[in-house]
């Protein structure tokens, strides 16, 4: 009987368990910060990172599949994986304007 209590906290541990995504959004060539690049996924879910260019998700996927955008950033695709640092760099954009 002093064993029920201690199961049930361990499968509602389980059942409510949720994967750890977070790293830093940086140029690809200078290594800088880029702040507030924008996120999304499945869809219709997004999130952006903060000043310093870092970000935090919690999901229960085992890995997520991210579309990143920042001003004057080439747009990228980037597999996200739980539990470790992820570094997302992204290739600056010139575009050529009409005069």
């Amino acid at each position: 009987m002093k064993a029920l209590p201690f199961l049930l906290l361990i499968l509602t541990h389980y059942c409510f368990a949720q994967n750890h995504y977070y790293g830093s959004l940086v140029d690809n060539q200078s290594g800088q910060h880029i702040p507030f690049g924008h996120f999304s996924y499945e869809g219709n879910k997004g999130f952006i990172s903060d000043d310093a260019g870092q970000f935090e998700l919690y999901s229960n996927a085992d890995t997520i599949q991210i579309q990143i955008s920042a001003i004057g950033y080439q747009n990228h695709t980037f597999l996200l994986k739980p539990s470790e640092k992820n570094i997302v760099r992204l290739s600056s954009k010139t575009e050529n304007l009409q005069r």
